[in-house]
């Protein structure tokens, strides 16, 4: 167990969610912690807190990053979130840390390289080209056909996905410059669609050794949901078949396909005629309220057994077996101002739930991270569960208004 300082890379929603109490107790003291929002933790067991305006995008948190390891002796870089992968490996890499180096990071962030490593080892994947000009999409759609899936390698959040149903929807996406208007080359995945449900597996790995992972279904899609939609997700029973081979595909991509690291994972598949395929993998923890989730499932929470494990802090994850389904939903907001909302959402189902407070001004979504409203419930079967879904953005629909509702009324 290793009681030296950390520095722990993450957004803020995700350690507010942990509450001030677990999250003390799973630093070393004189710990650093790098965010995006000021967050509760007892201050007297960390060296330094330092907040940050777009923590996503912000390319002077390594720079500072470096000089809190050297000042403050930092031993780990924990990390919980995908903006966070790229900037440890680096800092890693620069003071000699152990943990993910850049080569091996970019498995996890740049979607060709992952999609043909986890190929190699005979996993079924989704056909796919990568293309550089207008003139090698229209090769490429060729070859895998409508409707196809256009990308960039390095999204996240599902920002930059878009759906080419036909050649009028290719010709739209192409004025918006994809290409040339950047001034440079920019590489674009183009991916046959795949007509199924999706599922994706959250869990932590140890020396790239799976220790723990749990399947979910989702319900809705992560389009769907940017576009003013919801996106919901029923954890599936371990013994369901589909949860089963499923969760063989995450085991064999995480332990025989990607370089191995130590802490959460995220993966995503789809379930086709021929079984489980493939789609991406994040060396992270799962957004939305996953972890909520999985802890009313399972009783463990894997935002903070990452942090343990990060942490070399021993920890044995057998000791977790299923005890009830659980499910979530999260809805995004109108572009407007919320003028009406409950304080809470009544479903007896609801484990915990937040919905923002009236007066607000919202926008669409361009990340699969702002939500206006959420709820983790509990259930006794998949289809209850899909009808608390049902129920949840009924209940939401008909206690809210926003400003742009009734202007359109009127």
């Amino acid at each position: 167990m290793s009681t030296e300082p950390i520095l722990l890379m993450s957004p803020g929603k995700v350690l507010h969610r942990l509450g001030s109490a677990r999250l003390t107790s799973l630093l070393p003291e004189g710990s650093v912690i790098f965010t995006s929002h000021d967050i509760d933790v007892e201050r007297g067991q960390i060296a330094d807190l330092k907040v940050f305006e777009n923590y996503a995008s912000n390319d002077e948190i390594p720079l500072l990053a470096s000089v809190a390891i050297d000042q403050f002796c930092l031993d780990k870089i924990v990390i919980l979130a995908e903006a966070d992968i790229l900037r440890a490996a680096e800092l890693r890499r620069r003071h000699g840390i152990d943990g993910l180096q850049p080569q091996e990071a970019m498995y996890f962030r740049d979607k060709v390289l992952m999609k043909s490593r986890v190929a190699q080892t005979g996993i079924p994947v989704a056909a796919h080209r990568v293309v550089t000009t207008a003139m090698e999409l229209v090769e490429a759609i060729d070859e895998v056909g409508y409707p196809c899936v256009v990308k960039p390698p390095h999204g996240r959040g599902s920002s930059g996905v878009e759906i080419l149903a036909d050649p009028e929807a290719l010709i739209k996406y192409l004025r918006k410059g994809p290409f040339s208007d950047r001034g440079d080359t920019s590489r674009v995945i183009v991916e046959a669609f795949i007509s199924g449900d999706q599922y994706r597996v959250d869990g932590i790995c140890k020396d790239g050794e799976v220790q723990f992972c749990a399947v979910a279904l989702y319900i809705g899609s992560h389009l769907d949901y940017l576009a003013g939609g919801y996106l919901g997700s029923i954890i599936l029973p371990q013994d369901d078949p589909k949860s089963v081979e499923i969760s063989s595909l995450a085991h064999r991509a995480i332990e025989e396909a990607l370089p191995p690291y130590t802490g959460a994972f995220h993966l995503e598949a789809f379930w086709t005629n021929q079984g489980a395929v493939f789609s991406e993998v994040g060396a992270r923890l799962g957004g939305g309220s996953i972890s909520e989730e999985i802890e009313v499932s399972y009783g463990v929470n894997i935002a903070a057994e990452s942090i343990r494990l990060q942490c070399d802090t021993s920890t044995s994850m057998d000791d977790y077996p299923q005890k009830r389904l659980a499910g979530q939903l999260h809805v995004s907001p109108h572009e407007g101002k919320l003028l009406c909302a409950p304080e809470r959402l009544n479903h007896p189902s609801i484990v915990t739930s937040e919905i923002a407070a009236p007066g607000g001004e919202f926008s669409l979504m361009s990340h699969t991270n702002s939500e206006f409203a959420r709820a983790v419930f509990e259930a006794e079967s998949v289809e209850e569960a899909k009808i608390t879904i049902e129920d949840l953005i009924n209940e939401i629909d008909s206690t809210t208004e926003w400003l742009r509702d009734l202007e359109e009324e009127v």
